[in-house]
């Protein structure tokens, strides 16, 4: 067993070692501090200990243990009246006699019947007749129905998934350092670099996971479509069309198994051009099963749409901008961790709280309006919102919202269908000043931003728009 002494006092510990002396209290060299969890770590755990809970099956197994139990309870519940130790060997029951026994029964809804007459002798029974003929193909009588496997080819456009309204454009898979492993369309790969830079922006403002991305035309016409994420600790995986929110999540989690199995040993990030080349020959053939199976199960997932668990909306900040250029950017609350800023110095004016404060804002603008930029630039539409998992039913987003050549832009946690008051709240203040182009001058701006600011801490305060 490893020993050391105190320095200090020479107080003999033994391992596992504190930090410092119980004794003297003095630090013992050579022990590291342990490292305090920020929330986000807190929200992650949390949030996996949930995730691994239902898919190890821990809930439905204990309901599974709760029915067997109430179905031992049902079994074991006496139908029939027992005879007390007394009344032992004075009665005897005849089994030919179904009435009796029927009498002691304690069910009153139980009817004693008569006795059963015999249905026919033995010379009733006429002759029977088995027939010898074979059934053939063209039978009219034997119908059966086949389900058929539907050919599917990844390299198309648009892959139907059994109903109408649900479809996959996309679905691809890169590595953490930016290495293309498989994409199903190559028209559509800039999506799996477009994933990382929101995964790396989003993250490093929100401190979550990337979650989802809700497109629309930048006309702001028809339809809009998603695109989901899964992230771990060594790829981000894409999938990006129309389908609920439950049957992404099954699609995703299977292909992060498939590619978990196939490059089952191999170092992610050294992987050989053979690595490879392996999972672009046998990834497609798994996927195909994967999105018939997909097809299959359409009756076994729910079409309801998961509820946030939040019952309020919080503004972190506020933002608008006009062709990128940023107009107006405000933090509203200290709830944002955010990673890239330089530390406060007490001993220099030019790092004072409000310096800080200013840098953060331009940070921020600076990554939306590239997160924004990118996509459009991509896909040639709008990102409506950008989701971030804190937990379980727990997100932050990043909103955007367009108000004629202007777009606002929120950082948001809580239940997003309380966005619409706020919106409505924020048009109306800038209505007017947004009725023509953006010339560099900001007193009109300035006049109606302090309201807005104002309004937003004040419903911080409350933290809820319900």
């Amino acid at each position: 067993m490893e020993k050391k002494k105190c320095s200090q006092c020479g107080y003999l510990l033994v391992a596992p070692f504190p930090v410092n002396c119980p004794k003297c209290n003095e630090r013992i060299p050579g022990v590291e501090v342990p490292k305090k969890k920020t929330r986000r770590m807190l929200n992650r755990e949390k949030s996996e200990n949930v995730e691994n809970k239902i898919f190890n099956g821990e809930i439905i197994k204990g309901q599974l243990k709760r029915k067997e139990e109430e179905k031992k309870v049902f079994e074991n519940k006496p139908i029939f009246k027992t005879l007390d130790q007394s009344d032992k060997g004075k009665i005897e029951l005849n089994p030919d006699d179904f009435s009796k026994n029927l009498k002691i029964q304690s069910n009153p809804d139980i009817v004693i019947s008569e006795k059963i007459e015999k249905l026919a002798e033995d010379n009733e029974v006429t002759d029977m007749h088995i027939s010898k003929d074979s059934a053939s193909d063209s039978d009219t009588r034997i119908k059966v129905k086949l389900k058929e496997r539907k050919e599917i080819n990844l390299s198309n456009t648009k892959i139907e998934l059994g109903k109408k309204d649900e479809y996959l454009k996309f679905m691809g898979i890169i590595t953490k350092e930016r290495t293309e492993i498989y994409y199903s369309n190559e028209k559509l790969k800039y999506f799996l670099e477009l994933g990382s830079n929101l995964d790396y922006i989003a993250t490093s403002i929100l401190s979550g996971e990337l979650d989802r991305m809700m497109l629309s035309p930048l006309d702001n016409g028809g339809y809009e479509e998603i695109c989901y994420f899964l992230s771990d600790r060594d790829f981000l995986y894409v999938i990006y069309g129309n389908f609920p929110d439950m049957k992404a999540a099954w699609l995703l989690n299977n292909m992060k198994t498939l590619i978990k199995e196939i490059l089952r040993g191999k170092d992610v990030k050294n992987l050989s051009k053979l690595d490879l080349y392996n999972v672009k020959q046998n990834f497609p053939s798994r996927v195909k099963f994967i999105l018939n199976e997909y097809i299959k199960l359409q009756d076994v997932f729910t079409e309801r749409k998961l509820k946030s668990l939040d019952n309020f909306l919080r503004v972190d900040y506020f933002g608008l901008s006009y062709q990128s250029i940023g107009v107006i950017s405000k933090i509203i609350t200290n709830e944002l961790e955010i990673e890239g800023l330089p530390p406060i110095d007490p001993d220099n004016d030019s790092s004072s709280d409000f310096n800080q404060q200013e840098m953060a804002e331009a940070l921020i603008t600076a990554k939306v309006e590239a997160m924004a930029a990118n996509t459009v630039a991509n896909t040639q539409m709008m990102p409506n919102w950008i989701s971030v998992k804190l937990g379980f039913q727990h997100y932050r987003f990043i909103l955007f919202s367009k108000l004629g050549n202007y777009y606002i832009s929120l950082l948001i946690e809580g239940n997003l269908d309380l966005q619409e008051r706020i919106l409505k709240k924020l048009n109306g203040w800038l209505e007017d000043v947004t009725q023509k182009p953006f010339t560099g001058v900001l007193e009109e701006f300035k006049k109606v931003q302090d309201g807005i600011v104002e309004y937003l801490k004040e419903q911080h305060a409350n933290a809820s728009f319900n």
